[in-house]
């Protein structure tokens, strides 16, 4: 019987700590296997947008998303990516990345990679940018992917006087990319604090 009133005891006791926990835990973290690794997300008071901050290996990296934004980080680097974050938007429907690079010379680099691509363009469009403390280059641009069409505008911005560049990457299914996403990159643009460790 003692035995018995302890082992309720326990549970009641575990279940009100997870309660407890529960309530007191604000935002999510969502995951994929294989090398992935999560990144948090906290409610906030901009309507329909969230905010998001990831400790990644050398980087700390706060921005905003629309709310119902899924995102999903990966370890995975190349020579010259330093890390890459996917973001997916099944109600605005787009889906994209927030990458840092690390690129000697940033024009020769997407003149290369444009080549190399293995989209059909229909059409191809680079301007220079300038933002607060970032410059460097938009691509806009209309490519065949597989029966249909994708459009895709990137931000690929310096960062100070570093080697360092940050593409932010919005694509979505449309021969024309929509008016309303312009918004969503500029929340993303606004709100982005990219702060490098061995800088600080």
């Amino acid at each position: 019987m003692r035995k018995k009133m302890l082992i309720i005891l326990t549970i009641i006791s575990i279940i009100t700590i997870l309660v407890f926990l529960s309530f007191s835990y604000r935002g999510s973290v969502k995951t994929i296997k294989h090398g992935y690794f999560p990144v948090q997300s906290d409610e906030t008071t901009i309507t329909n947008y969230k905010p998001l901050r990831c400790d990644i290996d050398d980087y700390n990296i706060m921005l905003v998303v629309p709310a119902a934004t899924e995102i999903y980080g990966s370890s995975d680097k190349g020579n010259e990516m330093r890390f890459s974050i996917y973001l997916v938007n099944k109600d605005l429907a787009f889906r994209g990345y927030l990458q840092i690079w690390e690129i000697k010379d940033l024009e020769r680099f997407l003149s290369y990679s444009k080549s190399l691509s293995p989209f059909d363009f229909k059409s191809y469009k680079v301007s220079n940018i300038e933002k607060s403390e970032y410059q460097g280059f938009i691509t806009e641009w209309t490519a065949e992917f597989g029966e249909g069409l994708i459009s895709g505008k990137e931000y690929w911005l310096k960062i100070n006087n570093t080697k360092e560049v940050v593409r932010l990457s919005i694509l979505t299914d449309t021969a024309d990319f929509p008016n309303m996403l312009e918004e969503v990159i500029q929340q993303i643009l606004d709100s982005l604090q990219i702060d490098i460790k061995s800088l600080i």
